[in-house]
């Protein structure tokens, strides 16, 4: 070999080599969105997470789990931060979240978990992972499960510490290669020839100038690890391979398709996966056994079937040439293999019609949640997808999406319409198919037109395990292929029925552990439901507890009422418990509930009394404590437990107008101030910007001065209702007090418009307007200064009361007084009636003190008794009368 020969095979290998580190995958650290299929659940205990060796007392790592997608990258499935709770002893949680039919977003089931950790930015595989089932201990394989529980108890990750050979020239050992009198190195590689560096490599017996491509620089404190661009274990920032690098799933053969390797050597591929194109017809003429994918090469010289839909196709054989033969396919269906269910949507469809009873399987309805698809034949003249819809057991309307234009992604106008149903894992071609021709109906592709499948029977071997086969379901079963419809959850709604067993819960039990979660304190908030088996053979919630305080309580366990399957029945079990955190229901462990029997029932009887004495829920669980109700304001979606902190928005009214009040018809709830938007409805003309006040009655205003006029009795003389002002003659605020008068004069400011007023001034003391009277004190309408009687002057005579004289003005009068100035009564002599009577001093006197008819001046005294010795004929006035005793005295 001559010199340049060396020199170009030198710059080749250079090359060679400078492509080995040039390509990497740095991880995305991307939350995946939740999947329908569901996810498992990996519990990540305390302490448990290493780096090399050394745990991880830090916040702020990431711990996530890795599957590689369609385009052969590393995508993440979930991961946690380990992040303060953490490092301060709590477990966390990673969601591994699996992959959809016909998807590519999640990992797919059976598939190994690949676990990562990042750390400051730096990604570094798991050297070793130690997983357990968290309910019984076993030990598992980093396989995914939907639903699946697995514990992390330990995870170490780094690079393993592989002790590796040296570079050297002299040998021909690890990356390099000596040529005759040269030693050839990767290009731009970094050597030293100091024993006690990273990078030394054996140069002893060459010269510098016979040593090719590499730089003399020496490196202490190198990192090592994985330097090949295309492993998934690639660390961009190693400086020495030491023969770690690894690939999940690869091509190590270099005539395939997607060989892995190029670039790379000294690479572990975990699973052989290559792609090689060729003829995979068994039948053909060039039939390669090496061939994975068929290239459409084959030529085949015998009749054989390349329809994958007939039941007699020759497997490996679609596209296949058949020459001096013909096509020999059995018509009827059967299952279809290799069948895609994946479509486009396109620019157009066509809706079709599937009646609830009119597809069968084996005579009978298909499962729920089989697929019923339409199909085309594609350019390749295989069967493609262009709509599906799920069965439910009622009608379907299915889309079938028609070809755009230089596309082959859908129905060409015209084309006949394939029916393929999904069932489990099996794809089956259909026996018999009608569909209606009768207007509007077509049963070819028409865009944008109406199509109705009358009947569709299929006829085929179904093969699978029969269960619950939805993954939120209570009773899911992960080995089920089809769904028998038995799928339920956990309803923690109750019936309150006629009857219940009160069950009590008691301190000391409590307390001393025996009802417990995980062997510990149930948190506070958490829910105790005991359930019954109903006809159906599903678990019902027959009765729940308070929310949780560490204290003692009851459990109302509701009986069954009469004709019902509401309530537990008479002496049936009350042993089956569950713990619901949030919207986590967590099981007994497998020692199952204790109930006392002894003073108590341990089985339902109708106003019994119970005591459920020990239970251990067992299983991982999330705990945070917020406000759970989406509606609040504060509402946190990582709260588990409501912790009575929620708060919610107000209520707030549009105020367009700018008053400061708000349109009772426009509102809107926000846990934050909105411009424009005020707290109060009370805008009764909220769109009127000409009506600040916001009135609706209008009054009449005919001397325009912004009052509205009234009638004498206060009441508005006319009125119009509404928010817009009805015009300038018009105005919102009542009570003119001058109605004809726009300045509303009042001079005197005596209450009296001007125009209307007597008197625009002051009236003086006699009610003169504008006089000169000062002073009227009696108030009688005359001035002081005239009036001659400035008092009360009763009778108006001129004489004040004071000054009055009262008496007779009659001179015939007894009591007639010539100075009275105020009559009196007179009084007169009476002598028709009374002839006795005087008058004395003006005063009437009777003259007759005995009434006996003979006035005083003219009585004659005497005795008056003719017996008597002094009697007198003519005495009027009776006296004295004297008598003899008859003895000795004798009248003289």
């Amino acid at each position: 070999m001559d010199m340049k020969q060396i020199y170009f095979t030198a710059i080749f290998i250079a090359c060679l080599f400078s492509f080995l580190f040039s390509n990497a995958q740095d991880l995305e650290w991307i939350e995946p969105a939740p999947t329908g299929t569901g996810n498992a659940t990996v519990a990540v205990y305390a302490e448990s997470i290493l780096l090399n060796g050394v745990t991880v007392t830090e916040s702020g790592a990431l711990l996530g789990v890795f599957y590689e997608n369609n385009q052969g990258q590393l995508a993440c499935a979930g991961y946690v931060e380990l992040d303060e709770s953490y490092i301060a002893g709590q477990a966390v949680a990673i969601a591994v979240w699996g992959e959809d039919a016909g998807e590519d977003n999640g990992i797919g089931a059976g598939e190994t978990m690949m676990f990562y950790l990042n750390i400051n930015g730096i990604d570094y595989a798991s050297i070793t992972i130690d997983l357990t089932d968290p309910m019984s201990g076993e030990t598992l394989d980093p396989t995914f499960v939907t639903n699946g529980l697995f514990g992390l108890n330990q995870g170490d990750f780094g690079e393993p510490a592989i002790e590796l050979d040296p570079c050297s020239c002299v040998d021909g050992t690890i990356g390099n290669t000596s040529f005759g009198d040269y030693c050839i190195l990767p290009s731009g590689y970094e050597y030293c020839t100091d024993p006690t560096s990273d990078n030394y490599c054996n140069m002893d017996g060459y010269d510098p100038a016979e040593i090719l491509n590499g730089v003399n620089n020496c490196i202490y404190g190198a990192v090592e690890g994985c330097t090949c661009p295309a492993a998934d274990n690639y660390d961009p920032d190693a400086t020495t391979d030491n023969d770690t690098c690894y690939m999940m799933e690869g091509c190590s053969n270099s005539l395939a398709s997607n060989y892995s390797l190029t670039g790379c050597e000294q690479v572990t591929i975990v699973e052989e996966n290559c792609l090689v194109p060729g003829c995979t017809c068994p039948e053909a003429v060039n039939f390669d056994s090496t061939a994975t994918e068929n290239d459409g090469s084959c030529v085949s010289l015998i009749s054989i079937c390349t329809d994958p839909t007939a039941s007699n196709f020759n497997e490996g054989c679609e596209n296949t040439n058949i020459v001096g033969a013909e096509e020999n396919c059995d018509s009827g269906g059967c299952e279809v293999e290799n069948t895609v269910w994946d479509y486009s949507i396109t620019d157009a469809n066509m809706t079709i019609q599937v009646g609830a009873d009119v597809v069968l399987l084996n005579g009978d309805s298909p499962p729920i949640g089989s697929l019923l698809g339409v199909f085309f034949t594609n350019n390749n003249n295989e069967l493609s997808c262009a709509g599906y819809g799920a069965w439910t057991g009622d009608q379907l309307a299915i889309a079938a999406w028609g070809e755009e234009s230089g596309f082959d992604n859908g129905f060409q106008a015209g084309s006949e319409i394939t029916w393929l149903l999904y069932v489990g894992n099996q794809t089956f071609s259909a026996n018999s198919i009608t569909m209606n021709s009768s207007g509007p109906f077509s049963d070819t592709f028409v865009a944008n037109g109406f199509g109705q499948l009358l009947s569709a029977s299929f006829e085929c071997e179904v093969v699978g395990v029969w269960g619950c086969t939805d993954n939120t379901a209570f009773n899911y079963d992960p080995d089920a292929t089809l769904d028998d419809g038995s799928c339920y959850s956990l309803n923690w709604d109750f019936t309150l029925t006629d009857c219940n067993m009160t069950i009590l819960i008691n301190a000391p039990e409590i307390d001393s552990g025996e009802i417990s979660l995980n062997g510990e304190s149930i948190p506070n908030g958490a829910v105790l439901g005991v359930f019954y088996e109903n006809a159906q053979g599903q678990l019902v919630c027959g009765g729940a507890s308070e929310p949780w305080q560490n204290t003692s309580t009851a459990v109302a366990a509701w009986g069954e009422e009469s004709g019902f399957d509401n309530g537990f029945q008479a002496g049936s079990e009350i042993n089956t418990w569950f713990l619901l955190i949030g919207d986590q229901v967590i099981p007994m462990d497998e020692n199952g509930a204790t109930m006392n029997s002894i003073g108590f029932s341990d089985t339902y009887s109708c106003n019994g009394f119970g005591n459920l004495l020990a239970v251990n829920f067992e299983g991982e669980y999330t705990l945070t404590y917020g406000c759970t109700e989406s509606e609040a304001c504060n509402y946190d979606q990582t709260a588990i437990l409501d912790d009575e902190s929620c708060y919610y928005g107000q209520l707030w009214y549009q105020d367009s107008d700018g008053d400061g009040l708000g349109n009772p018809d426009v509102s809107t709830l926000s846990c934050n101030e909105i411009s424009g938007f005020v707290t109060n409805s009370d805008d009764p003309c909220p769109n009127n910007t000409d009506n600040p006040n916001n009135s609706i009655i209008w009054y009449y205003d005919g001397d325009g001065d912004g009052l509205g006029e009234t009638s004498s009795n206060g009441e508005p003389i006319y009125t119009v209702s509404g928010c817009t002002p009805p015009g300038d003659e018009f105005t919102d605020i009542l009570g003119d007090p001058c109605p004809d008068d726009f300045n509303n004069s009042d001079e005197d400011d005596d209450g009296i418009c001007d125009v209307t007023d007597d008197c625009v001034g002051e009236y003086d003391a006699i009610g003169v307007c504008n006089g000169d009277c000062q002073t009227d004190d009696d108030d009688d309408g005359i001035c002081d200064d005239e009036d001659s009687c400035i008092g009360i002057d009763t009778d108006d005579d001129g004489i004040c009361d004071d000054d009055e004289i009262p008496g007779c003005n009659d001179p015939s009068a007894c009591n007639y007084n010539p100075d009275a100035t105020d009559e009196v009564t007179c009084t007169y002599v009476n002598l028709i009636f009374y002839p006795c009577q005087i008058c004395e001093d003006g005063i009437i006197l009777e003259n007759d003190e005995d009434n006996d008819g003979t006035c005083d001046n003219d009585e004659i005294s005497g005795c008056q008794d003719e017996i008597a010795c002094n009697y007198n004929p003519s005495a009027t006035d009776d006296g004295t009368c004297l008598y003899v005793d008859g003895v000795c005295e004798s009248c003289v």
